[in-house]
């Protein structure tokens, strides 16, 4: 009896036990702890899977999503990021947070004009649910996406939507206003780029995570540098900081924070070490497929380079223009495999699911014949002339038993109970006899404490009532 309650109370804890996993993820995650927060979303993952509940299995495949976009791995974020999609549209889920994490992600491997695609689905719904924040994030998203292909005016019309859906000093904020300092100055318009920038102060990227801030104060260090401003050996150090926090990432952060030390040290007068910083920026940039980014460093360095180097770049523009459309065609086929991946995953998911459904109704249906098992055997009880009498106390008394806690009594019917069907003359014999005199006995017992806190309440009850007269 005592294990049976104890596996209830596990069953009945296991989704708490799993919200609360998820809960403790999320709360790394806000911290800046991926990879702690990755092992603790996977260490409650298979309850997730086995409970079958479509919203905390979505809470959990998008957290590992975001949890691998934080740290760069974009193949991985991706994954999960069309599980949890795949989940939502099977489930009539909402999607447009996910909608917006695969145009973000479709940015980040150079497949721009599929990232317009999901995040104009996006807005669609964000338009029609009048959801402003995911609004503002969609409508930045596009900036970057229509930047990336070279369509300046609809970027520039993205963005200050996304302005206008923000508050100064906004994490959010402080990235659309870099984003739009980075395509002005992308288009030489340097004066305007830099009064953006000089709009964000330092004490507004507070609410920026860590690569955030390096990335707004990086830029201006880099615009500075590229308009022939003076920088100081704080500002200097800024570049060598932001490498250095990149150091185990190997995303587009990594990759501007090379481009920009190659330009740094080039125009120091180490041009060789420049084009090697230049090199393993478009390395990165080449691996994410992200080539229009990769040409843009290389354009601005070869053009600020006026000696000849030793060491010759690793992608000239004409190898990055054939790199382009080789990269574009093993983006589209490695999105492909992701997805078959993805659909794999899914799939396994499915069948999980459904055990776990199976293992339910199984549950259920031994549940159920456990009720029936005992309705034949109150039957066949009732049936017996012998007990009549017991059976007619027993109906009176049995929702007084739980409040009265008569362990003894629910002992004694058990037994009866058991003596009956095991064994068709148990009536003969005299352990029955006292069993009955037992139950007779805690039945007049039960009834007679009924029967006194009845009248107890009734005089207290005639005692407290007040007495009114009307003329």
């Amino acid at each position: 009896m005592k294990t049976s309650i104890i596996y209830l109370i596990l069953l009945t804890a296991l989704p708490l036990t799993s919200r609360e996993c998820l809960n403790e993820a999320y709360k790394l995650y806000v911290n800046q702890k991926y990879q702690e927060s990755i092992n603790t979303v996977n260490s409650c993952l298979i309850d997730i899977e086995n409970e079958a509940d479509p919203e905390e299995m979505d809470y959990a495949y998008f957290g590992l999503s975001s949890n691998y976009l934080s740290l760069g791995l974009i193949d991985s974020s991706l994954k999960y990021t069309l599980i949890a999609y795949n989940i939502e549209k099977t489930n009539d889920l909402p999607t447009s947070k996910t909608l917006n994490q695969l145009g973000s992600l479709y940015i980040k491997k150079g497949l721009n004009h599929q990232a317009i695609y999901y995040l104009k689905k996006a807005v669609e719904i964000n338009i029609s649910d009048d959801n402003k924040s995911f609004l503002q994030k969609d409508y930045n998203n596009l900036g970057i996406a229509y930047h990336e292909i070279g369509i300046i005016d609809s970027s520039l019309f993205f963005y200050y939507l996304s302005l206008s859906l923000t508050e100064v000093g906004e994490s959010d904020y402080n990235i659309i206003k870099n984003n739009l300092a980075t395509l002005y100055f992308s288009n030489g318009n340097y004066n305007k780029s830099k009064m953006i920038l000089d709009e964000i102060s330092y004490n507004h990227l507070s609410n920026n995570t860590k690569v955030e801030k390096y990335l707004v104060l990086s830029n201006k260090v880099l615009f500075k540098l590229l308009t022939d401003q003076t920088i100081s050996k704080k500002e200097s150090a800024i570049l060598n900081d932001y490498l250095e926090y990149c150091s185990t990432r190997n995303d587009f952060f990594t990759a501007d924070a090379y481009s920009k030390l190659s330009i740094y040290t080039l125009l120091e007068g180490d041009i060789d070490k420049g084009i090697d910083y230049l090199n393993n920026a478009n390395d990165t940039y080449v691996a994410l497929g992200n080539i229009g980014l990769a040409k843009e460093v290389t354009s601005r360095f070869s053009k600020l380079m006026t000696g000849s180097p030793n060491e010759p770049f690793r992608y000239s523009l004409n190898e990055l223009n054939e790199k382009q459309i080789e990269i574009y065609s093993k983006s589209l086929y490695s999105e492909i495999e992701t997805k078959l991946k993805a659909e794999e995953y899914i799939g396994d998911l499915k069948i999980k699911v459904n055990k776990a459904e199976f293992s339910y109704y199984i549950t259920l249906s031994l549940f159920i014949s456990m009720i029936l098992f005992i309705v034949i055997v109150f039957q066949k009880i009732r049936s017996s002339k012998r007990i009549q009498q017991v059976i007619n106390g027993y109906v009176s008394y049995l929702n007084l038993i739980n409040q009265l806690d008569s362990k003894r009594l629910r002992n004694n019917l058990s037994k009866i109970n058991n003596y009956m069907i095991l064994d068709e003359s148990f009536n003969n014999k005299k352990y029955f006899t006292e069993l009955i005199d037992e139950v007779v006995k805690d039945t007049n017992n039960i009834r007679k404490t009924v029967k006194e806190g009845i009248i107890f309440q009734e005089t207290k009850r005639l005692k407290n009532v007040n007495i009114t007269t009307t003329d």
